[in-house]
């Protein structure tokens, strides 16, 4: 809770009334899903615990994305694929593994499995790649995009999905590329 709270508290530490009690700005799952569950495309990363993805929580989930249809309204992101192995209420084509190493055993993974694509590191994902799961017909994201540099050329490459931790700053690239293109409000 470092980063957005300064706080020195591991989330993993603390139940959900425990959570809401010291840091209520943070909306469970199922709140975030009813307030942008079909309003915006849903990118939900599976974090891995002692557990793995129990029947209990596979269901939860399934319960809380019930009314979204994968792929068109959500996708399921995870740095261990055999949390992504274990989804069994969504199609294959909604799974996105996300590679911090061995990009090529995520990439062969995900091809033989039919899933969305690969993700990762923008430096670990390169043109070849890229080349390869659009070819399979799947999509590659990329992540740590922080300046307008890395951006374009991100949209030059021809990427499906771009993430980065500095959302507002991206958006504002975006929208300044936006109003150069468009001086005058109209349309693209």
């Amino acid at each position: 809770m470092r980063r957005l709270f300064c706080a020195n508290t591991w989330l993993g530490d603390l139940d959900l009334h425990e959570l809401q009690k010291k840091f209520p700005l943070i909306p469970t799952l199922e709140e975030v899903v009813h307030r942008y569950g079909g309003r915006l495309h849903l990118m939900l990363e599976l974090k891995q615990d002692n557990t793995g993805l129990s029947k209990v929580r596979s269901d939860a989930l399934k319960s809380i994305l019930a009314d979204l249809k994968p792929v068109d309204q959500y996708h399921l992101l995870s740095l261990t694929p055999d949390l992504l192995s274990q989804v069994d209420f969504a199609p294959p084509q909604t799974l996105l593994p996300v590679a911090e190493t061995k990009v090529r055993r995520l990439s062969h993974l995900a091809v033989k499995n039919n899933w969305a694509g690969i993700a990762g590191h923008f430096l670990l994902i390169n043109q070849g790649l890229g080349d390869l799961h659009k070819s399979a017909g799947q999509k590659v994201g990329t992540g740590f995009i922080a300046s307008k540099a890395c951006l374009h050329r991100e949209i030059n490459r021809d990427v499906d999905w771009v993430f980065s931790n500095h959302a507002s700053k991206i958006q504002a690239i975006i929208i300044d590329a936006l109003q150069q293109r468009c001086p005058e409000g109209g349309k693209l």
